[in-house]
């Protein structure tokens, strides 16, 4: 009985070391050994050796908001931003897309950014992937999504102070909302939607 226990135990520290192991080898994406390091917003771990330069997003507005915020807008290389918000920044009508709201592989493989950001759809991420690309998935439906982002981003483009900035600048916010409506009752307070 001990020996067939041994023997187990043996076999099953064997597979978990050569599963591991195999994990981390093979993903060209993430590099223990690389300086800056995340986790997106779908748990997949990407690394740079050093700050992202070239950023691509076939999301829009949505995303290059966050460039914006973090004042990094002269790395895009590529949107599907013709907003308005764009506008202000740079003219996105002189950029090349790379896809609206899911991304155009044969305009990505072309501009070949560090990044690509996508949503949260996984099948856009792993194309970039497929193309040697790192990409970061990204959702943006709450406020704790949003600190995420620019924390994350932040450690990506190297702007860490900038991003710590606009996460306070957007808690106070939060907090001048909470201390005018304290006093109002729950059943009597307004609610809106906002959409992107």
């Amino acid at each position: 009985m001990k020996k067939m226990l041994c023997v187990f135990l043996v076999c099953v520290c064997t597979l978990s070391l050569f599963s591991c192991g195999s994990a981390t080898s093979n993903d060209k994406f993430y590099d223990e050994n690389d300086p800056i390091k995340v986790v997106d917003c779908l748990g997949r771990q990407i690394s740079f050796h050093e700050p992202v330069n070239t950023i691509a997003t076939s999301q829009g507005g949505a995303v290059d908001n966050y460039f914006h915020a973090l004042k990094v807008s002269d790395r895009i290389v590529a949107t599907n931003g013709h907003h308005s918000v764009d506008k202000l920044f740079f003219d996105p009508s002189d950029m090349p897309s790379v896809g609206k709201w899911s991304v155009d592989k044969e305009a990505l493989a072309k501009i070949k950014p560090d990044l690509y950001i996508g949503g949260v759809n996984i099948d856009d991420l792993k194309s970039a992937n497929k193309m040697g690309i790192k990409a970061y998935g990204m959702s943006y439906s709450s406020f704790e999504d949003i600190t995420y982002n620019l924390e994350t981003l932040g450690v990506l483009f190297g702007v860490q102070e900038r991003a710590q900035y606009v996460i306070d600048y957007l808690n106070a916010i939060l907090e001048l909302v909470d201390s005018r409506i304290m006093t109002v009752p729950e059943s009597e307070r307004l609610t809106a939607i906002m959409l992107s």
